[in-house]
C-alpha cells in the first residue's frame, strides 16, 4: 500500500512540473528552482551563467520571464528574496529598458518593457507589485519609455490607479529634469 501512494505522490509532482515547465519557455523550470533557493551564493553563480538581456525564441529575456513568473506564480512580490532576486540581476547588468514580447492572442504580438508588464499587472487595490516597480524605478527603468503601441507605462493606468500613476508621474518628471540638464 506504501509503494502505491509513494509512486502517485512521484507521478503527481512530475506531471505538476512538467505542466509548469511546458506552459513557459524552456527557461521557467531554472526560473522556479532560483525563486525557490536559499543559497545566495548558488544564485550569484547561477546569475553569472546567464544572459539576462538575450531574448529566447519567444522574443523575452531571462529578466522579463522570472518577473513574469514572481507576477502570476503565486510569489510574494514584496518579500526579502524576490526583491533580492530583482536586484541580483540587475546587479548583474540586466537591462530594465528592453523590449520583450507581449502575446495576447496567437499571431497578434506586441513588444514592451518589464515597466509596461508590471504596471498592467499591478492589482491598483492591493499594489502588491509596487516594491517591484519602485527597485525597477530606483534601478533605471525609464517610465517614458514606449511600447510598440507609442503607449508609455503611465498611459496604461492613468485612471486606473492612482497612487502608481502618482509614482510613475514623479518618476518621469525627473527624467524631464535630468535630460534639461
Amino acid at each position: 500500500m506504501r509503494r502505491i501512494n509513494i509512486f502517485f505522490i512521484i507521478l503527481y509532482h512530475c506531471l505538476t512540473m512538467t505542466a509548469v515547465a511546458s506552459e513557459y519557455s524552456d527557461d521557467s523550470a531554472m526560473i522556479h528552482e532560483i525563486l525557490t533557493m536559499n543559497d545566495q551564493n548558488c544564485i550569484e553563480q547561477i546569475f553569472d551563467n546567464i544572459t539576462l538581456n538575450e531574448k529566447n525564441s519567444d522574443g523575452e529575456t531571462f529578466f522579463y520571464q522570472m518577473i513574469r513568473i514572481i507576477t502570476h506564480g503565486g510569489f510574494d512580490a514584496s518579500s526579502e528574496r524576490t526583491l533580492y532576486l530583482i536586484n541580483a540581476c540587475f546587479n548583474k547588468g540586466a537591462d530594465p529598458n528592453v523590449l520583450n514580447h507581449n502575446y495576447h492572442q496567437p499571431g497578434q504580438q506586441e513588444e514592451h518593457t518589464i515597466l509596461h508588464f508590471l504596471t498592467i499587472n499591478n492589482n491598483p487595490k492591493t499594489n502588491r507589485l509596487l516594491p517591484i516597480i519602485n527597485i525597477f524605478l530606483q534601478r533605471g527603468a525609464n517610465p517614458d519609455a514606449t511600447d510598440s503601441n507609442g503607449k508609455k507605462p503611465i498611459n496604461l493606468i492613468k485612471d486606473k490607479n492612482c497612487e502608481l500613476y502618482q509614482i510613475l508621474l514623479q518618476a518621469g518628471h525627473k527624467n524631464i529634469k535630468l535630460a534639461k540638464r
